[in-house]
């Protein structure tokens, strides 16, 4: 079953319509609930991703781990050639409209540009070492191994 969340004011009311929920899944549809969290909105909800609070909702540690491997994997993809910019941005934009969901500007902003920092290292390496690749080729030498 998908995870669900039921708001109330009465706590009573609400173990009332907890009991109630478990009863006719089980009974009914011959379905198993998680266990049941209750708690305060001023602790906040863990619910798909989020931690969701009564005046704003915040990523879980997981989403946010999750979000910045995948757009650095997903930069590689793109920047190696073997994604295209379309297929590239088919994975980045549900990625990222996620995060954007959540109060996560600064979160957002911090961890592209770490990528980007990362990658264009990488990428300046990675052309230093074909430049030279290419000047040795273009002198015919013997060796890769040359000095410059």
């Amino acid at each position: 079953m998908d995870d669900m969340v039921i708001w109330g004011d009465d706590k009573d009311k609400l173990l009332a319509q907890s009991r109630d929920i478990q009863n006719f899944l089980r009974e009914k549809l011959l379905l198993d609930l998680k266990e049941i969290c209750h708690n305060k909105t001023s602790v906040g909800v863990p619910f798909l991703g989020y931690r969701i609070m009564n005046d704003r909702l915040r990523l879980l540690p997981n989403s946010k781990r999750r979000y910045a491997r995948k757009m650095k994997e997903y930069k590689a993809m793109y920047d190696s050639g073997l994604w295209s910019e379309p297929v590239y941005m088919s994975h980045v934009m549900p990625a990222t409209s996620f995060v954007q969901k959540a109060d996560s500007a600064g979160f957002l902003r911090n961890t592209l540009t770490k990528i980007n920092y990362e990658l264009r290292i990488t990428n300046y390496e990675n052309q230093q070492s074909l430049h030279a690749q290419t000047i040795c080729t273009n002198s015919k030498c013997v060796s890769n191994n040359s000095k410059f």
